[in-house]
Formats: structure tokens, C-alpha cells, sequence
């Protein structure tokens, strides 16, 4: 693993949001004083708009509680493989101290769902058809299987998953807007549970509270497969709704990262104890230029540049029912072994559309 000097790990982590250490705790100060301040209006106008606290619907099914000794699980889980770099996992620590694993995901069909998911996807059809330029291919494919007719009911029984490759971190709202119809944000219930890092969209309380409005779930990088988020997916996937799931569990724009195996246990999981799942693989790319990175994964700027050229594609399901009946029965290593073959097909699904997508591009 590749290890910086003294000198670049402080620079990384201090400053990261423009100064030194001394300045960056500064800003966190400042931004702790502004939660409080915003969070009461948000309370507020939760009480109104937002799921019931004696609402069955709004409780987590599992509290995710972080264990004691957190630093010593992410050293001893990290694989040299894993692309992470040294400085990339101390600042996931630090930010880490700040999530308060009291998170609570609501039912997602309230008014507030529907406002922010219409707002967002307004945004994201704005910036993909007006401030850049974006081909979306074979759409058919990923809506036939998500959504009905605008006043049809989804099947309960059949989830559905998808999985993406994860270039920005503006993939979910765009790539999602530019694949779904007009009429969706207007059912926030049959909008998709998307999920994003703990330690970078659950900081204070008033990401939170925009987190829960658009239908995200925490993700702690590190501490493995045994985490209750994980188990609050499959059990959405298991009554017939939507997840959008990144299987490479980190942005990466230089090439398509392994997949990991986190995917895997979803998609058997949920397949094993519903009626089945229907796993649909989608690749895009341009917004690496959109939103790009820096050698250490810091944002180059801090808006979206305007003007790219996007694409996009959608995949035929992914074929895993072989691993569902052997995950069954499977104990301990072997159903490692399992995920991991299901996430290496999730692999190999996003490569092919990616070749796919080359060759579609060029005749454009």
C-alpha cells in the first residue's frame, strides 16, 4: 500500500477545504453552529410534512451502531487491492466521528420525498438536456421493469436493483433523472433508495435531514457485510421496491474498479427471501469531466461544468439464478465465495455495456 510522507498527509487532510489544519477545524465549527441554527426549521417542518414518529413505516428495521474498535476493523479489512490509498481511509476515519448512527430513513412517500425528488430530478433533466449534451441508450430496457403506467401499481413481490459505475459524485441524481419518466417524481413511493458514504453525506444534522428527504441510506465503508443498512436494502428490495446500488463502492474515474462483494450479498439475499429480483447493470460516462477528481479524490471544483458531452446505456438483466439456490444452503467462506461470483458478474455485465456503448458512440 501505497504510503505518503508526513508532510502530504497533513496537507491532504487539513487541507482539504482550503487551509490548514487549524483553519479546517475552524470551518467545522462554523458548520456545526449553522446545523443547529438551519436543524430546528428542519424539525419543524418535518412535523408537518414528514413521516410520523408512531408511523411503523418511518422506523429503521435495524440500527447500524458503531463498533468499539472501528479503526482497528478499517486497517485490518482494507485490501491493497481495494484502490483506497492511505490518506483516503484517515480522512474516512475522521469524518466517521461525525456520523451519528441515530439516522432515521422515514417511509419514503411523504411530501417532503416529493418535493425534493421533483426538485432534483428537474435539476438533473435542466443540467443533462439544456447545459450539456447526453445520448441515453436502450432506456426501454431499464423502464419496463421499474416503473408502471402512471397510475399502475409495481409489483410487490419483485424487487429491483440497479447497478452503476461510479465516476462522479453526481451519478445517482443525473444518471437516474435522464433514465426515468417526467411523471415519477410525482410518486416519490416508486422513486428509488439510493445510498452514499456515512462519513461524507451524514455529517451534522441538516445533511441528514436533506439525505432522508431524497431517499438515502447511510453506508460505512470498512466494517464489512453485517451492517444494518445492508440488511434495510434488502428488506426494500424484498417488498417489491427500488435500489440504485454503486457495486464499486467508491468513485473512480481512471477505469471500472472490482466490484464489490457487498453487491452480492444484495442481490442473493433479497432474491432468496421475496419472489425473485430483477438486476439491471447501467454504465455512463463524462461526468469525470463534469465533476472531476485529483490525484487524492478531492473535487476539482465544486460545481458542475457545463458543456460535456454524456452517455449513457442500460443492460439486459443480470442472470444469477444458480447463486441464489447455492446461497441457500451455503455456510461461512462459501458464501463469501458466492457474493463474490455474483459481483464478478456484475463486472462483467458493466464491461460489455461499456463496449457496447464505444462502439454506439462512434457511429454517432
Amino acid at each position: 500500500m501505497d504510503r505518503p510522507s508526513e508532510s502530504e498527509s497533513a496537507s491532504g487532510i487539513g487541507s482539504e477545504v482550503g487551509g490548514g489544519v487549524g483553519e479546517a477545524r475552524g470551518w467545522t465549527r462554523r458548520s456545526m453552529i449553522w446545523d443547529r441554527r438551519v436543524s430546528f426549521l428542519g424539525r419543524v417542518f418535518l412535523s408537518f410534512f414528514g413521516p410520523k414518529e408512531d408511523d411503523p413505516r418511518a422506523r429503521a428495521v435495524a440500527e447500524s451502531v458503531e463498533p468499539e474498535n472501528f479503526p482497528e476493523l478499517v486497517r485490518g479489512s482494507l485490501p491493497t487491492q481495494s484502490g483506497f490509498k492511505e490518506w483516503d481511509y484517515e480522512r474516512i476515519l475522521k469524518n466517521q466521528q461525525e456520523y451519528s448512527y441515530t439516522y432515521r430513513p422515514g417511509n419514503g412517500a411523504s411530501v417532503l420525498n416529493a418535493v425534493a425528488i421533483f426538485l432534483g430530478a428537474s435539476l438533473g433533466k435542466f443540467f443533462l438536456h439544456v447545459a450539456s449534451t447526453t445520448t441515453c441508450f436502450d432506456r426501454e430496457k431499464l423502464t419496463k421493469h421499474l416503473v408502471p403506467p402512471p397510475f399502475g401499481v409495481r409489483d410487490t413481490k419483485r424487487g429491483i436493483l440497479t447497478v452503476m459505475n461510479h465516476q462522479s459524485v453526481i451519478d445517482d441524481p443525473l444518471v437516474l433523472a435522464s433514465f426515468s419518466p417526467w411523471w415519477l417524481p410525482l410518486r416519490p413511493s416508486l422513486a428509488r433508495w439510493g445510498t452514499c458514504a456515512s462519513d461524507i453525506c451524514f455529517k451534522g444534522e441538516l445533511r441528514e435531514q436533506y439525505m432522508r428527504a431524497l431517499k438515502t441510506l447511510p453506508v460505512c465503508r470498512f466494517i464489512g457485510l453485517n451492517q444494518g443498512w445492508m440488511d434495510q436494502l434488502i428488506n426494500y428490495l424484498c417488498t417489491g421496491q427500488w435500489v440504485n446500488y454503486y457495486a464499486e463502492g467508491r468513485v473512480s474515474q481512471k477505469y471500472i474498479d472490482r466490484m464489490r462483494r457487498g453487491v452480492g450479498k444484495i442481490m442473493c439475499k433479497a432474491a432468496e427471501n421475496s419472489g425473485g429480483l430483477t438486476v439491471i447493470p447501467i454504465y455512463h460516462e463524462g461526468l469525470e469531466d463534469s465533476m472531476p477528481l485529483d490525484e487524492k479524490n478531492t473535487l476539482v471544483y465544486r460545481v458542475p461544468r457545463v458543456g460535456k458531452r454524456l452517455w449513457m446505456i442500460a443492460g439486459d438483466p443480470i442472470q444469477f439464478e444458480d447463486l441464489v439456490k447455492r446461497s441457500k444452503t451455503c455456510r461461512g467462506e462459501e458464501c463469501l465465495r458466492i457474493y463474490e461470483e455474483a459481483a464478478d458478474r456484475v463486472g462483467v455485465a458493466i464491461h460489455l455495456l461499456r463496449s457496447d456503448l464505444r462502439k454506439r458512440a462512434a457511429k454517432e
